[in-house]
């Protein structure tokens, strides 16, 4: 019984951090998709060249995207939102 518990904690958890990923895809997709995409440079660089240029940290992206001296244009989204989606982009390096 107390097994068949763990393995479920497991399991859910397990699609909690799927869910979590696939929200931020697309919210990425909502949110930035009009100048960046996973594969094909757009007005924007692809997600993972994002990700290799700001040498996956975090503060660098979240730098980049809201710097005045930055080329990005301003941010609309919330910054809880920009947060994750820079943590799902993160994981996009190659």
């Amino acid at each position: 019984h107390l097994k068949t518990q763990w393995i479920n904690a497991v399991f859910e958890a397990g699609v909690l951090c799927a869910s979590a990923a696939q929200a931020s895809h697309e919210m990425a997709k909502s949110a930035c998709g009009r100048c960046h995409d996973i594969s094909a440079r757009n007005k924007g660089p692809t997600y993972p060249a994002m990700a290799a240029r700001s040498k996956n940290d975090e503060q660098a992206a979240l730098k980049a995207i809201y710097d005045p001296k930055a080329e990005h244009p301003k941010v609309k989204a919330k910054e809880d939102d920009v947060k994750a989606i820079v943590k799902w982009m993160l994981t996009q390096a190659k």
